[in-house]
């Protein structure tokens, strides 16, 4: 079975800062206990300082299909929205095995 690696960047609006590292620390903490769930970082960026993203580690495809089904990130997509200054960019990798 194939890991998939999935990425999420947030343009988060300044304001509201405190508050999504909150959401996305809450959603962090029920998703590392979701079957297939291998990783589950958040990162700031050092270049903006309202640059957020996840960084997932999924034992599967079908983890991370089932991962979006949560009630956990659902009500999170849905309490964040208002606080972004654009949609996510959500991006999903497999690893080149070296």
């Amino acid at each position: 079975m194939e890991k998939i690696y999935v990425m999420a960047e947030l343009e988060v609006n300044p304001e509201h800062l405190s508050e999504v590292e909150d959401l996305l620390l809450t959603v962090a903490l029920a998703s590392q206990n979701e079957k297939g769930c291998e990783s589950y970082r958040i990162l700031r960026s050092t270049e903006k300082n309202n640059a957020l993203s996840t960084l997932e580690k999924w034992s599967s495809q079908e983890a991370e299909r089932l991962h979006w089904e949560t009630e956990h990130v659902k009500m999170t997509v849905e309490k964040l929205d208002p606080f972004l200054l654009s949609p996510p960019i959500i991006s999903k990798y497999i690893e080149i095995e070296l």
